[in-house]
C-alpha cells in the first residue's frame, strides 16, 4: 500500500547534531530527505494538552533491541534528547503533531517505554534567587558578568583512562592532585559527535568514582575537571578567583541584635 490513502507517523529523536528516525509505517517513509526506518511494535500514548504543561507527557513503547536504545544500555547520556512527532496525512501532507524532550526511560523484557516532556514543563518551574550567605551561589565555571568565571580550561586535566569497573575509573594522571581535587567536577568525552560527561562524587588518588556508570574503553583520553565546594579558601587557593566570590564569607553567624525578634 503507498503514502496515498492511509496516515503514518515519523518519529525524529535527536542529540546534538545526531538523528534517530523510525516510522510506524510498514515502509522506509521519506520526509525532507531524510529516510524514517520502519518499527513494528513501535506505538505512542495520547496527545493531551491540558492546563498543567505536567500532565502533558507522551510515553512511546518501542521493542527492546531498538538500536536507538543502545544510548540507554547501562548508562545515562548527559545530553538532552529531543523527540519531534510528525503526522503524514492521507493527501501526503505532513504536519508536526508533537514535540518535546525524553525524561525517563522503563525497561520490561520485550519493550522498552520512553516518557516525555514538553519544553512548557521546565517554564513552570521557579527559578532560585540568589540569597545573601556566606558560600558563593555561583555554578562553577559559569562565565557572564556577576558569575564565577573561573578557567576552566586553565584547570582543565588530560587524562587516560587505564582501568574502568561500573562508576569507578582510574588514571594516573589523577593521581598527581590531592585527594579531593575533582570532587563535585565532571570528566567528559567525545561520542561520535556528541559529548558525554559523568559528575565525579569521590576523588582518591589515581580514582574517581563517578555518578553514574561510564561506559569507556580503556586508552580513552578524558577531559576531567575539578569542582568546587564554594567556600572563599578554595576560590583563592584553587581556582584564584577570589575577585569573583559571589558569597558573603565574613556574614556573622551570631545575630547581633540578640535571639528575640525586634518586630
Amino acid at each position: 500500500m503507498g503514502w496515498f490513502g492511509r496516515k503514518s507517523e515519523l518519529y525524529d529523536w535527536q542529540r546534538g547534531p545526531q538523528h534517530w528516525r523510525y516510522t510506524t509505517d510498514d515502509r522506509p517513509q521519506i520526509y525532507l530527505q531524510q529516510t524514517y526506518t520502519p518499527v513494528a511494535g513501535m506505538k505512542r500514548g495520547s496527545i493531551s494538552e491540558s492546563n498543567e504543561p505536567n500532565k502533558n507527557t507522551l510515553d512511546v513503547t518501542v521493542p527492546v533491541d531498538l538500536s536507538f536504545l543502545d544510548l540507554f544500555r547501562g548508562r545515562t547520556p548527559t545530553e538532552r534528547l529531543l523527540l519531534t512527532v510528525y503526522e503524514r496525512k492521507r493527501d501526503n501532507s505532513v504536519v508536526r503533531r508533537w514535540i518535546g524532550e525524553i525524561g525517563n526511560v522503563t525497561w520490561s523484557d520485550s519493550k522498552v517505554v520512553l516518557r516525555h516532556f514538553p519544553p512548557s514543563a521546565s517554564q513552570t518551574t521557579n527559578g532560585l534567587k540568589e540569597c545573601w550567605q556566606k558560600n558563593c551561589p555561583h555554578m562553577v565555571y559559569s562565565a557572564g558578568l556577576g558569575l564565577c568565571n573561573a578557567a576552566q580550561e586553565t584547570m582543565r586535566v588530560n587524562a587516560t583512562v587505564s582501568a574502568v569497573s561500573g562508576s569507578v575509573v582510574q588514571s594516573s594522571a589523577w593521581a598527581a592532585k590531592p585527594d579531593g581535587w575533582f570532587d563535585g567536577g565532571w570528566v567528559q568525552w567525545g561520542e561520535g559527535t556528541a559529548i558525554e560527561r559523568r559528575f565525579v562524587i569521590q576523588h582518591t588518588g589515581d580514582t574517581l568514582t563517578l555518578m553514574t556508570p561510564a561506559l569507556l574503553p580503556v586508552g580513552t583520553v578524558v577531559a576531567t575537571y575539578p569542582g568546587c565546594d564554594g567556600t572563599i579558601d578554595t576560590c583563592i587557593n584553587k581556582f584564584g578567583n577570589w575577585l569573583n566570590y559571589g558569597g558573603f564569607p565574613w556574614w556573622p553567624t551570631k545575630n547581633p541584635m540578640g535571639n528575640e525578634a525586634i518586630y
